[in-house]
């Protein structure tokens, strides 16, 4: 492995460790409470490294909405194409959706406490997902 990728990956399970963190975080405490200060103490490292990779605790939130919203999406839409009937589609959703939550049950908790209120640019991408992972299901019934 050359020295890039190395530095590449630690980026990226660092990058992981902070979402996994703050999804933590705002599972257990509304929006409003959540400090970037906690994330990176959770996290054992400094705030400014928070920042080095989201430049505020609105855009670490969207980040963990969309990042798992669209891969809910994309694995759901891989387990029910392999589906050859309504029935067995709609059993693959509720089975893997399932799997979902239970895998990332800060994310769900997180779902289900807010509403997308906000006027960010990425409000309006996580209800065109919403509306993909609706649609998922209107399309089996």
């Amino acid at each position: 492995m050359t020295e890039e990728l190395k530095i590449e990956d630690k980026k990226s399970q660092k990058r992981r460790k902070i979402i996994d963190s703050a999804a933590k975080l705002f599972s257990q405490k509304s929006y409003h409470e959540v400090m970037m200060e906690d994330v990176a103490k959770l996290c054992s490292i400094a705030k400014g490294t928070v920042y080095n990779y989201f430049s505020s605790k609105e855009e670490l939130y969207f980040s963990i909405m969309k990042l798992r919203m669209e891969k809910l999406i994309s694995s759901l839409k891989e387990k029910i194409k392999e589906e050859t009937s309504s029935v067995e589609s709609l059993h693959s959703f509720v089975v893997h959706l399932y799997m979902f939550m239970m895998k990332y049950k800060s994310f769900f908790l997180m779902y289900q406490k807010e509403s997308l209120k906000a006027e960010h640019e990425l409000c309006s991408e996580l209800a065109a997902l919403e509306k993909d992972y609706r649609n998922i299901l209107a399309d089996i019934i």
